[in-house]
Formats: C-alpha cells, sequence, structure tokens
C-alpha cells in the first residue's frame, strides 16, 4: 500500500506542476515585466521556473502523502490517468501558443 500511496501522491504533484509551469510559461510570454521578474531571482527565468516547479512538487506530494490515508489501486490508476492527460493537454497548450504567436507575426 505504501507504494500506491507515493505513486498517488507523485502523480498527482506532478500534475500540479505542470499546470503551474504552463501558466507560468504563459504569463511570461505574454508579460515582459513578470519574465523580469522571474529572472532577477536565478538569473533567467526558465531556472526559476524549474525551481518554483521543484518546490511546488515536493510540497504537494508531502501533503497528499500525509493526507492520503487510503489509497488503492483505482485511485492510484485515476492519479496516473490524470497526470497523462495534464501531460498531453499540457503539450497542446503550449505548442499551440507557439504556433499561434509564430503565426501572428
Amino acid at each position: 500500500m505504501n507504494k500506491l500511496s507515493s505513486i498517488y501522491s507523485s502523480a498527482y504533484s506532478a500534475t500540479i506542476s505542470i499546470i503551474l509551469t504552463v501558466v507560468i510559461t504563459l504569463g511570461a510570454e505574454l508579460s515582459p515585466s513578470f519574465k523580469n521578474w522571474l529572472a532577477s531571482f536565478t538569473g533567467h527565468h526558465w531556472v526559476t521556473k524549474s525551481w518554483i516547479s521543484i518546490i511546488v512538487f515536493v510540497a504537494f506530494f508531502l501533503i497528499f502523502k500525509l493526507t492520503s490515508k487510503s489509497v488503492d489501486a483505482s485511485k492510484t490508476k485515476k492519479s496516473i490517468y490524470t497526470l497523462e492527460a495534464s501531460i498531453v493537454l499540457g503539450a497542446i497548450i503550449i505548442l499551440g501558443f507557439y504556433l499561434y504567436e509564430f503565426m501572428k507575426h
């Protein structure tokens, strides 16, 4: 059961990290001041986004791990499907945004 809890917690934590990274990426591309603000922390906006993603993943992993009392195979499978969907949707959103920006200019 402990392995299922770790998988469940990892999947949902990764899902939240992906969503946040997509939002931050779009925000940074649409707002130069936000991109500069991100870069002010580490010297480059991508490095800051990476650190934010790591911190969010670890924080939510601990939250899910500590609060998930009864994780079974069904819940674990749902968390993995949610993660897979967020990966695909995140990629489509980022790709669509950059394609739109490319076509616009």
